[in-house]
């Protein structure tokens, strides 16, 4: 049986260890402090430090990507993180990595206090994309609209009723009867779209046949003169001058055209007998299937307006907890419709053309919003933190703060009191003052 696993609803880092984890050529073992601080040059390791924390809860590197975390050539290691859960109790979760010498498939173990703990039980604990978007705010602004919504449906529950409330009269009535959820009603739009056009598909081939049959025109039957045929043939034993022989010619295609169009007559004559019938019951049929289709369109037309009030209500519910960050969930196309977007804009601008601090700044208060809306405590990683002097008094209330600083020359290492600790050899070093840590990253070799 599963245990209770309802302390990851806090998650604040004590230390983290790995073996054989990708992006550490060895062992790797951090301290976490409340506020902790990770410093080192490019390309020596920070990122693998976020992805060691988003691997050992999600599976996934920061970014949500699934790659392959075991160190090339090496078949068994592992990532490891002691934390400080919901009730207060220091737990150690571990994820194994086991590939394959045969087919070199990789497989993973997840472990608690040593206890191993089913991916499906974990999943139903931590919601990936959430989980996600607190620890990396970057990921949050790199969601797809349809998932940045999802996001954010989960935690702003919005009643039906408040949103028929801000809707007419006619299209409350055409989703009177419909079952759907905030979720699933893009789905249902789309099956009421092709439950459309099966309709139009068949009312127009009944239309087509409708018109057949009132254009329907039963021809005149020929008499064809057999008396005069019979004196003709008989006139040729005895005159077979080119003017009976003619006459005869003439007389044989009037025959087979009276044969061709009596023949028809019958068939039409027929389809005349039940094409009253046959009317009544197309004409039936269309003007059900127009009906329903009217219907249909209402209902379409009424679960679009649906979801723009809801848009609306979720975005004034967010904007109360935000400041200059702001979010926008839809925009008018040139075509004049609404179209869904997931864009993060802050003081009006985009948050894709906003400088780094800026980014940062966006995302401290992406997290303070998804944290208080989710009533989640988890880690928040500031990646890039050299591009921002002070952080905001927000931080203060914030679960756990992991900031990653460039410092030129120096390999990975985290701040441990008034020192910083080499994650690699394990030996202390004074730390940089401010200035002089900005002057190295900043102006690097010139001085």
């Amino acid at each position: 049986m599963d245990i209770n696993l309802n302390f990851l609803k806090k998650i604040e880092i004590v230390s983290a260890t790995a073996h054989h984890f990708k992006g550490f050529e060895d062992d790797v073992s951090i301290e976490f402090s409340r506020f902790t601080e990770i410093f080192g040059d490019n390309s020596r390791g920070k990122s693998s430090v976020a992805d060691l924390i988003a691997f050992v809860f999600n599976g996934t590197n920061s970014f949500g990507e699934k790659v392959d975390f075991l160190n090339q050539g090496k078949y068994f290691g592992w990532a490891s993180i002691k934390f400080i859960g919901a009730d207060n109790i220091v737990r150690e979760i571990k994820r194994e990595l086991s590939r394959d010498k045969n087919n070199g498939k990789t497989t993973t173990t997840i472990r608690i206090d040593h206890k191993t703990i089913s991916t499906a039980a974990f999943n139903r604990e931590i919601n990936s994309d959430l989980f996600l978007s607190m620890l990396n705010p970057k990921y949050f602004q790199s969601l797809s609209p349809a998932k940045a919504k999802n996001v954010l449906f989960g935690l702003v529950n919005i009643k039906r009723d408040k949103v028929e409330e801000l809707m007419d009269e006619d299209s409350k009535e055409a989703i009177k009867s419909s079952v759907f959820t905030i979720y699933d009603l893009d789905s249902k739009r789309s099956k009421i779209s092709k439950e459309i056009k099966i309709l139009e598909k068949t009312g127009s081939e009944l239309r087509a046949k409708l018109k057949y049959l009132k254009d329907l025109t039963v021809p005149e039957e020929i008499v064809f003169d057999e008396d005069d045929f019979c004196n003709t043939i008989k006139s040729l034993a005895y005159d077979n001058s080119k003017t009976n022989i003619d006459k005869l010619l003439e007389l044989l295609k009037e025959r087979d055209d009276a044969l061709r169009n009596n023949m028809k007559r019958e068939v039409y004559l027929k389809e005349q007998i039940s094409s009253e019938a046959d009317k009544e019951l197309f004409s039936m049929e269309i003007e059900k299937i127009n009906n329903e289709v009217a219907k249909l369109k209402k209902e379409y037309s009424a679960l679009d307006l649906f979801k723009s009030k809801h848009l609306q209500l979720v975005v004034d519910s967010i904007s109360s907890l935000l400041d200059k960050v702001s979010i926008q969930l839809s925009e008018k196309g040139t075509d004049g419709k609404e179209k869904e977007v997931f864009n993060i804009l802050y003081n009006g601008k985009n948050t894709n053309i906003c400088s780094c601090s800026e980014q940062i700044k966006t995302g401290l208060e992406v997290y303070s919003m998804l944290s208080e809306l989710s009533r989640l405590q988890y880690p928040l990683i500031i990646d890039n933190a050299e591009a921002i002097t002070t952080l905001d008094n927000m931080v203060k209330d914030f679960t756990q703060v992991i900031t990653m600083t460039v410092m030129k020359g120096r390999d990975l290492c985290f701040a441990k009191g008034d020192v910083l600790v080499d994650v690699k050899t394990r030996k202390t070093m004074p730390r940089m003052e401010e200035s002089e840590m900005s002057v190295n990253r900043i102006l690097g070799d010139l001085f």
